[in-house]
């Protein structure tokens, strides 16, 4: 008997190895099949370390295909484990930004409601219906009625406008769908927000829906009146005063300096008051000025306990070591610790003196050995400083040859001020004019050149359509976004700022909206903030099989002969010269 029960056994075990092997020869053979997959992780017993480490491999191999990180999220999603469904579903949305099968359960993951998901039978909306007839004025049950029946629906709408009229009074019925609205970024949720703010002016969160809804549309008036009025609603929290006073920085700049300065009064134990006095220093322009507010928000806001202190401190260091205070910059990585990159600065920060000192005493070949030792941090302000003192210190050796190729390289790629007037004096050195340094930068360009793929895609304004053909001859600034974008929207000012300074010459600027779902928002967002971009009509998808775009913002330029030049870039307050010399090289170049 016993023999029996083992065999039996370990026939149980081959066949389950079988239906796992024959699983993962269709699994490879048709990457996207989502029940294969769905059986794998099932013959495997769930979520295991072997299943998922399978998982992980698929993922490297299938790089393409969102079924993979799709079905072991939703794994992860029946057992609750929030950010694991997060970690995966946000691999799907990189893949592929409008994954039909994640559309209703995003908001759900993101929002941490997992109330809204309920079983659904032939029952559930009628039971819904009693339970919200019931009682009107519960969110929760609103919600899961919008939910299960599709806020997109037209019955969906029916229902809850005869709620409305049934029960004036209740807020829960216009919010329910304005919030389901919302979460999904429907330009659909404004006239439900409306009503609920109308039913509920003290509910701060309502008032800020309405103000990121209002930000979509470009009415930057009314955002800035629907953060005043949460502001209003909720005044001891400092994230609604925070928002509130951004809106006076290009409308009053003094105003907005003075406001940041009460915000870090009111509110002397949160971040939002450490953010405003680090925003108040990396808009002063001057470095004295600057090191002054920023050893202020230093003093005031502890760096190890306050992100945007801690922040600040990066900006402090690189200043002090731009005006050559490399003592100040020594003790403040001291400070700071090893943590972040400040072990790094410390290494800067010593051999930066040792190079001055060796420099002072024309030491060329020992400051050059420390400067080979010497790296700035990533994204430090002090890295073009460091490059050129490099090139600076090669020419005094008697290097320039070598130093001149090695800025030809830095500022073919990534254009600068301080490089270029170093590349003209090394170029000088050895006897070539400025003519002859843009023709060797654009001799380093031309490897990283490639053709930009050819489209032709619906416009916003008219019912023709545009082609990249249709703009040879020009430099064309091409940005893909969405109008629920805010890192999108926050760089339309700065790209704005720069081609302002290129008016009457040829260039085109192209804005590809990746999200059709926001069409509605395009056009009045384009009038109401008077932006001169193009806005062109494309899908997630296209942008990703076109352009390889991953995520938004993502910009190009490219040239007159249709080829990409330039990429992968983001624009802030901090770097529009930056595109400004990017232009300027290209139209430059014709």
């Amino acid at each position: 008997m016993k023999r029996l029960l083992f065999v039996v056994f370990v026939c149980c075990v081959c066949n389950a190895q079988a239906q796992v092997d024959s699983l993962v020869k269709v699994i490879e053979s048709r990457k996207d099949s989502v029940n294969a997959l769905r059986a794998y992780l099932a013959a495997m017993g769930g979520t295991t370390d072997d299943a998922v480490a399978q998982f992980h491999t698929w993922m490297k191999k299938f790089p393409q295909s969102p079924s993979f990180p799709y079905v072991l999220g939703e794994a992860y999603y029946k057992k609750r484990e929030r950010m694991k469904v997060i970690d995966n579903w946000l691999k799907v949305l990189q893949i592929n930004r409008k994954f039909e099968k994640i559309d209703k359960l995003w908001p759900i993951v993101v929002k941490s409601d997992w109330d809204l998901d309920i079983a659904v039978t032939p029952n559930t909306i009628d039971s819904l219906k009693r339970v919200i007839a019931a009682n009107p004025d519960s969110l929760l049950p609103v919600r899961q009625y919008v939910f299960v029946a599709g806020n997109e629906e037209e019955a969906t709408v029916q229902q809850l406008e005869a709620w409305e009229k049934q029960f004036p009074r209740s807020s829960a019925i216009p919010l329910g769908m304005g919030l389901n609205l919302y979460n999904v970024e429907s330009p659909k949720a404004k006239p439900w927000l409306l009503k609920a703010a109308e039913l509920q002016p003290r509910n701060a969160a309502v008032w800020v829906m309405l103000h990121l809804d209002a930000e979509r549309w470009g009415d930057q008036k009314a955002a800035h009146v629907y953060m005043g009025k949460a502001s209003a609603a909720a005044p001891e929290d400092p994230n609604y005063a925070y928002y509130y006073i951004r809106y006076y920085e290009d409308t009053d700049p003094a105003l907005w300096r003075t406001k940041l300065y009460e915000l870090a009064k009111r509110f002397p134990n949160d971040e939002r008051g450490a953010q405003g006095l680090y925003e108040v220093a990396i808009h002063t322009s001057d470095t004295a000025g600057k090191i002054k507010a920023l050893e202020q928000l230093r003093a005031l806001y502890d760096p190890g306990k306050f992100w945007w202190s801690g922040n600040g401190m990066s900006v402090l260091y690189d200043t002090y070591l731009e005006a050559g205070e490399t003592g100040k910059a020594m003790e403040l990585a001291k400070a700071m610790g090893t943590d972040g990159g400040w072990d790094l600065r410390q290494s800067l920060a010593r051999g930066m003196e040792r190079v001055n000192a060796l420099l002072k005493a024309k030491k060329y070949p020992e400051a050059l050995k420390q400067l080979a030792q010497l790296k700035a941090p990533r994204n430090s302000a002090f890295a073009s400083e460091l490059v050129v003192l490099k090139a600076t210190t090669m020419h005094q050796n008697g290097q320039t040859q070598a130093a001149y190729h090695k800025l030809i390289a830095v500022e073919s790629t990534s254009p600068d001020d301080l490089v270029r007037s170093s590349l003209t004096e090394l170029g000088a050195a050895l006897k070539k004019s400025n003519d002859e340094v843009e023709k060797d930068i654009w001799q380093a360009r031309e490897k990283f050149i490639t053709q930009a793929p050819a489209f032709e895609l619906g416009l916003y304004t008219s019912d023709k359509k545009a082609a990249l053909a249709d703009y040879k001859g020009k430099v064309v600034l091409l940005t893909f976004w969405f109008p629920g974008c805010g890192p999108c929207r926050a760089e339309f000012p700065h790209f704005e700022n720069v081609l302002k300074r290129f008016q009457g010459k040829n260039i085109a600027y192209l804005a590809v909206n990746v999200d059709p779902i926001q069409d509605d928002y395009v056009l009045p967002f384009l009038q109401g903030t008077g932006y001169s971009f193009v806005p062109l009509r494309g899908t997630a998808e296209w942008a990703a099989q076109t352009y390889k775009v991953s995520g938004q913002p993502t910009n190009f330029l490219i040239d007159g002969h249709g080829r990409i030049v330039f990429s992968d870039f983001q624009i802030s307050e901090n770097n529009e010269r930056k595109l400004e010399l990017m232009i300027a090289s290209m139209l430059a170049r014709g």
